[in-house]
């Protein structure tokens, strides 16, 4: 059998080939999976009046599946949603309200995590101006 890929994308989580013989009237196909998840925040640091809120990006811009979840190191941020799964390539919005921080505080965290540990955590500061 003569094999020739009939798909390859890059950007895409599977190759597919297919068994192009000229004596064989089927065709198999088999998918490769390639390439990791990879976890990409943005922006990364945010300013805003507290209280208020914003918009943050988490991307998988890697191959697989990406779960993630997020965690703030401050009791007056709530997050929307706080975790998710991710194909290649996909994108989720995640809203970010802030309460006023205590003791005078002006800034906090939010940890985002890969849950399957592929990827090391992303942190995005946040300051209340």
């Amino acid at each position: 059998a003569l094999w020739r890929p009939t798909h390859a994308d890059p950007q895409a989580v599977t190759h597919a080939f297919a068994d192009t013989s000229e004596h064989s009237h089927t065709q198999r196909i088999v998918h490769a999976v390639i390439g990791d998840a990879n976890l990409s925040v943005t922006p990364q640091q945010v300013q805003l009046h507290c209280p208020g809120s914003t918009q943050l990006m988490v991307a998988n811009t890697g191959g697989g599946t990406l779960n993630w979840s997020a965690t703030p190191s401050d009791p007056a941020i709530v997050l929307n949603p706080s975790n998710g799964s991710l194909s290649a390539g996909q994108q989720q919005s995640v809203s970010v309200t802030v309460a006023q921080f205590n003791n005078a505080k002006t800034q906090a965290t939010v940890t985002f995590t890969d849950t399957g540990g592929g990827e090391a955590p992303v942190q995005v500061t946040i300051t209340c101006k």
